[in-house]
C-alpha cells in the first residue's frame, strides 16, 4: 500500500504581511510558448501564519530573472521596495518586509496559494520577526552547494536540467579530478 501524504497546508487567501526569505536562481526553463527564459523563484513568509506544526507559511512566485522595467520582477520590485534600477543586489532585499496578496487556484494536480499582487507594507505597520532562515542561490561563480543540497528533490532536479547549472558544475567536476599520472623517464 502507497501511503498517502498529509494535505499541504495553504496559506489563506487575501493579503499578508510578508518577509522575502529565498532567493532561488532556476537556470534556464521550458517558458511555454515563449520559448525558453531565465527563471528565478522568490519566497516569501507571511508572518502572520503559521502551519500546524508551528513553522512559517512560505508562498512561492517565480519570474523570468530579467532587469527590463517592463518584467514583472522589476515590476513587484518596484511594488514593493520602490527599486527603480534595474541593476538590484538581490540579496540585498533579503528579510525586507512586504506584502503579499494570495488566490487560491485549483489544477489538476491540486490547489495551490499563488501570489497574485506584491506591494508596499503600510508605514504603520510593525511586522512579526520571520522563521525562515534568509537563503540565496545563484548559478554562477558564487554557487552555494550547501544551499542547493537543502533545496527539496523537485526543485534540485528542475535547477540540475538547466544550462547555468551544468556551467557551474563543470569547473567543480573538473577541479575535484587527480591530475594524471607523471610519465617515469
Amino acid at each position: 500500500r502507497i501511503p498517502t501524504s498529509a494535505p499541504r497546508e495553504l496559506c489563506p487567501e487575501g493579503p499578508h504581511v510578508a518577509a522575502l526569505v529565498n532567493i532561488i536562481d532556476l537556470g534556464t526553463q521550458d517558458g511555454g510558448e515563449f520559448g525558453p527564459r531565465h527563471k528565478i523563484q522568490l519566497a516569501y513568509e507571511a508572518v502572520e501564519e503559521k502551519t500546524s506544526d508551528g513553522k512559517g507559511m512560505v508562498v512561492y512566485k517565480q519570474y523570468t530573472f530579467s532587469s527590463s522595467q517592463k518584467s514583472t520582477l522589476m515590476k513587484d520590485l518596484r511594488a514593493a521596495w520602490g527599486i527603480k534600477e534595474g541593476d538590484v543586489e538581490m540579496d540585498d532585499l533579503l528579510g525586507k518586509y512586504c506584502m503579499v496578496t494570495i488566490e487560491h487556484k485549483e489544477t489538476d494536480s491540486g490547489t495551490f496559494a499563488n501570489i497574485t499582487n506584491v506591494g508596499m507594507l503600510p508605514k504603520a505597520t510593525k511586522p512579526r520577526k520571520y522563521t525562515e532562515k534568509l537563503k540565496s542561490l545563484y548559478l554562477d561563480e558564487t554557487f552555494d552547494q550547501e544551499v542547493y543540497d537543502s533545496l527539496p528533490d523537485f526543485l534540485k532536479e528542475k535547477i540540475a536540467g538547466s544550462p547555468e547549472y551544468a556551467a557551474v558544475m563543470t569547473p567543480k567536476m573538473k577541479s575535484n579530478k587527480k591530475a594524471p599520472p607523471t610519465p617515469a623517464k
